[in-house]
């Protein structure tokens, strides 16, 4: 009996100092941390993909700049290969030729001297592109760098058909041109909203980049209404909007789609900064619907315009000029007889409000005056000779040129 007696109080005395233990336990640290519990779906939905927890519940992150929501970011990548395969078929390969004149300058060559000629020749120059059809009649759009020039035009599909195509319009200012090839049925690209575009979202290109076909690059845009008119080398192209991305734009993919995750064509890819790594632009497919919709409709595209020419200030750029002025639009020059002279505008003069509208620096001018109507009036505000005044000017169509 005194065994049974002893091996009682041995277990008696265990089980009194593992509850002493347990209730120590609960005093030094919490009974949270040591009773196992299920967690519950509210729980759960405020873990990241880490499986931490995203807030301590005592710091108010209201104001916090990280993204709204949450989830796997993982299984919420963009389906790059759904979209690059269902936009290809609409994504065609351009081929020009166009014939170059070349001199020898009079150097006096052996050529020349047998055949008594003067050195002038005649030679013809491949190039290719990318382009992108927008009917299924056959309408395609490109770049007009592509096609400037060319006495023919052949246009490849993805399925291995080949056409001549026919130019119908070309605006150089915008550097977009419209083709026709004479076929129906054919796998149309839809024209998205470059407008609902952010920095920071994927974006895929798809072209023909030194040859190697419908190449598919992806990348994000880096950056929104960019104006390539202080970049040299393409100033011809100041007109339209462009989108920066960092999608690996070539040679030959000009002319080619910018398409956002919808498989929404947003931009034309179109220049590179050839010293640079990762800066490639396309322009903006919200500025450029009307010219796109008139080439096709009229064969020219027809815009208002005040008649300068001009830079953006800011304060390096008036210390360049010899201004005081630190901000707003300097009138570089004016077109002869166009609209800003007749309305007594001057060399020299600083645009400081447009219809009301303060001019800083990332206004744009010349998407401004292309959104109004040809025989609009414009209200500016100028400074000229550090006087303020007001100038009143009637847009006119631009000379084709321009």
């Amino acid at each position: 009996m005194s065994g049974k007696t002893g091996a009682y109080r041995i277990v008696s005395f265990i089980v009194i100092l593992a509850c002493l233990f347990a209730v120590g336990m609960v005093l030094y640290d919490g009974w949270d941390k040591w009773m196992p519990r299920k967690v519950s779906e509210e729980t759960a939905g405020s873990l990241g993909s880490t499986g931490a927890s995203s807030s301590s519940g005592t710091e108010d992150q209201s104001g916090a700049a990280v993204p709204q929501g949450t989830g796997n970011y993982a299984a919420a990548l963009p389906p790059i290969a759904d979209v690059a395969e269902a936009v290809s078929p609409a994504v065609v390969r351009i081929d020009v030729v166009k014939k170059v004149s070349s001199s020898q300058g009079g150097q006096g060559s052996l050529f020349d001297d047998f055949f008594g000629g003067s050195g002038n020749y005649e030679y013809e120059q491949p190039g290719s592109g990318s382009g992108f059809v927008i009917s299924q009649d056959g309408y395609i759009v490109t770049n007009h760098h592509v096609i400037e020039g060319a006495n023919s035009i052949k246009v490849t599909l993805l399925d291995g058909r080949t056409f001549d195509a026919k130019l119908i319009g070309s605006y150089a200012a915008f550097d977009v041109a419209v083709v026709k090839v004479e076929a129906t049925g054919l796998p149309y690209a839809i024209l998205g909203s470059s407008g609902d575009l952010r920095p920071g979202e994927w974006v895929v290109a798809i072209g023909n980049p030194h040859g190697f076909e419908h190449t598919v690059t992806v990348g994000i845009v880096s950056a929104l209404d960019r104006n390539l008119a202080g970049v040299e080398g393409a100033e011809d192209i100041s007109q339209a909007e462009m989108i920066q991305t960092d999608a690996a734009i070539n040679s030959g993919n000009s002319g080619g789609p910018l398409i956002d995750m919808n498989g929404h064509v947003v931009g034309i890819n179109t220049a590179i900064i050839p010293y640079a790594q990762g800066i490639s632009f396309a322009i903006s497919i919200d500025s450029v619907k009307d010219v796109i919709s008139q080439l096709r409709s009229q064969g020219k595209y027809s815009r208002p315009w005040l008649g300068i020419w001009y830079y953006s200030l800011n304060p390096d750029a008036a210390t360049q000029l010899g201004v005081k002025e630190t901000s707003g639009i300097y009138v570089a020059d004016i077109a002869q007889g166009g609209p800003a002279e007749k309305a007594g505008m001057k060399k020299g003069d600083v645009i400081k409000t447009f219809e009301g509208r303060t001019v800083d620096s990332k206004f744009n001018l010349s998407q401004e005056v292309v959104a109004l109507k040809i025989g609009a009036k414009v209200r500016l505000g100028i400074v000229r000779n550090g006087k303020s005044m007001d100038l009143t000017i009637t847009l006119a169509e631009a000379p084709s040129d321009m």
